[in-house]
């Protein structure tokens, strides 16, 4: 057992005097900015990503369009009245507005959204570019959508 921890201690110490002895030999240089370098993309933040146009997929008449203005469409087409707009935001703590809701697994971020003097929540389940659920608070029920191709 000796033997092994001392051959492990000494492949660490040979690893390590190489790696120095290239960074001490190594010559400084500044970064430019050519084509040739790769730059990362952001990561999308989850507001990004629900800005799109949703389909249920329980009832493809169903459609809800969250918009980067802030503003929220439910529309069901076929019936022009039953149109709402509002506002949305995420919040991440709903526990002063719906203390009796339980908390879901997973689940960090929560849509705000309001028509007129009515506000709901819904938590954000999943969110990808492509589909969405959301649990409407504090019911329980999931609310799964598509993303308009």
């Amino acid at each position: 057992m000796k033997n092994i921890i001392l051959i492990i201690i000494g492949i660490a110490l040979v690893g390590l005097g190489f790696f120095l002895g290239r960074t001490s030999t190594t010559p400084q240089t500044t970064a430019t900015n050519t084509p040739t370098q790769k730059v990362e993309e952001a990561t999308p933040s989850l507001a990004d990503i629900i800005q799109n146009k949703w389909i249920s997929t329980e009832d493809p008449n169903f459609i809800r369009t969250i918009q980067k203005d802030g503003t929220i469409v439910d529309t069901y087409t076929g019936d022009p009245k039953a149109t709402d707009s509002g506002t949305w935001e995420i919040v991440s703590d709903i526990s002063d507005v719906l203390p009796e809701v339980p908390t879901f697994d997973g689940v960090s971020s929560y849509l705000k959204v309001v028509f007129g003097e009515e506000t709901f929540y819904f938590a954000i389940q999943d969110a990808t570019p492509k589909t969405l659920t959301l649990i409407n608070l504090p019911r329980g029920n999931f609310l799964n959508f598509k993303a308009e191709e």
